[in-house]
C-alpha cells in the first residue's frame, strides 16, 4: 500500500479503512448521502464500485459481508482472507443530486474499471465483456498428491464437500474454492492443505512423504 491517503480513483474525498468506516456509518446512518463509491484491494488492484442513497452505511454493509464472509461477489471475500482487512479502503468517488445519475456514474466507471480488468463487478455490462483468466494448473497440485497419498478419489472429495463430481474435479484442476470448502479441505486433510496452496502458487510442493505425513 503506497501510503493511507493513495487515491484510488480521481477524489477529493478522504480514504477510509476499515476501522474508521463504522463511525461514519452511525454519523450519517439517517442522513441521505447520494453518490458513488469504491472499495478497493490495494495489493490486488482490484475495484468494486456501487453507488447508493447512504454511501457510508452501504461501504460499511460490504465491509461486514467481507468480514462475515457472506458477501456476495466471492473474489472479494476470498482477497479479504488472503490479505486482511488493512488491505481494503474505502472510497466515496463522488456525491450526486439523485439516485439516478449516481447509478449512471456507477457503470461510467466500472465500464473504465473493465476496460483495465481491475474490477470485482459482474452486474450492469454485457457478460461477454468478462475474459476468464486461465486456471494455473499447479494451483490443485498439492490436494492431488495428498488424496494420492491416502488412497482418496474424486467421490471421497465429493462427498466431503458436499458438491458434485463435476465441481470436486474443478477444484482439483486448480479453481479457487469457496471459503465453506476450504474449510473443509482444511479439516479433511487436518492442515496438510489449506488456503495458501490456492492462492500462492509456487513451483515447490511438498513430496508425497511430506504429504502423507
Amino acid at each position: 500500500m503506497n501510503g493511507r491517503n493513495t487515491p484510488i480513483l480521481t477524489s477529493r474525498h478522504p480514504v477510509l479503512k476499515i476501522s474508521e468506516l463504522k463511525a461514519m456509518a452511525t454519523q450519517f446512518h439517517r442522513k441521505e448521502v447520494i453518490g458513488v463509491y469504491a472499495v478497493t484491494c490495494v495489493p490486488a488492484n482490484m475495484v468494486y464500485v456501487g453507488s447508493s442513497e447512504n454511501v457510508y452505511r452501504r461501504m460499511w454493509c460490504h465491509a461486514r459481508g467481507m468480514r462475515g464472509e457472506y458477501h456476495r461477489r466471492i473474489e472479494m471475500i476470498n482477497d479479504f482472507v488472503r490479505f486482511g482487512d488493512e488491505a481494503f479502503v474505502f472510497q466515496i468517488i463522488e456525491l450526486c443530486d439523485s439516485i439516478e445519475i449516481a447509478k449512471a456514474r456507477e457503470l461510467e466507471i466500472i465500464a473504465l474499471l473493465w476496460k483495465e480488468e481491475r474490477s470485482y463487478n459482474r452486474i450492469g455490462l454485457p457478460i461477454q465483456r468478462v475474459r476468464k483468466k486461465p486456471i494455473p494448473p499447479d494451483r490443485g497440485v498439492v490436494l492431488r498428491q495428498w488424496m494420492t497419498a491416502h488412497g482418496k478419489d474424486i467421490e471421497d472429495l465429493a462427498a466431503v464437500l458436499k458438491v458434485n463430481v463435476n465441481r470436486a474435479q474443478r477444484i482439483m484442476r486448480g479453481s479457487l474454492p469457496f471459503l465453506p470448502e476450504l474449510r473443509r479441505i482444511r479439516a479433511w486433510t487436518k492442515g496438510a492443505v489449506h488456503q495458501r496452496h490456492f492462492f500462492e502458487i509456487s513451483s515447490k510442493t511438498p513430496s508425497t512423504e511430506q504429504a502423507a505425513a
